[in-house]
């Protein structure tokens, strides 16, 4: 159960943060449908729209690391349940956010499930040998 919880540490503090800035970054300088077209809303640097991004998006990656955290003490040490369980969920959210919000874009947040998925199984492999 502590590696699940320096895991869960680690996703918080380090992965959601990078994911964040990156999927931040990449939404104001590619963003199309996500980003308003007006430029008086932060400018021509758009430091505004990044940072309303991020910390929405900071946000989001939180709740996913404590849904991995719960898939972890869900499913304990079978980390294939715990796969299964926890990309369930987030292509839940995910269609429900598409859903709400009506734009099919934010369909790129399903990376986010696919990198913690991966970071899951590298920690998982490495605690096992």
């Amino acid at each position: 159960m502590e590696r699940w919880k320096k895991e869960f540490f680690m996703n918080v503090s380090l992965y959601s943060f990078l994911l964040s800035a990156l999927y931040s970054l990449f939404i104001t300088s590619y963003g199309g449908s996500l980003v308003s077209p007006h430029s008086y809303i932060s400018g021509p640097d758009k430091s505004v729209i990044f940072t309303m991004f991020f910390l929405g998006l900071y946000v989001f990656h939180v709740l996913v690391s404590s849904l991995a955290y719960a898939a972890a003490r869900i499913a304990g040490n079978r980390l294939l349940k715990r796969l299964v369980t926890f990309n369930a969920i987030g292509i839940l959210l995910v269609g429900t956010i598409c859903y709400a919000a009506r734009n099919a874009a934010w369909l790129f947040l399903i990376l986010s499930f696919v990198v913690f998925s991966i970071l899951s199984a590298i920690n998982s492999v490495r605690q096992n040998n």
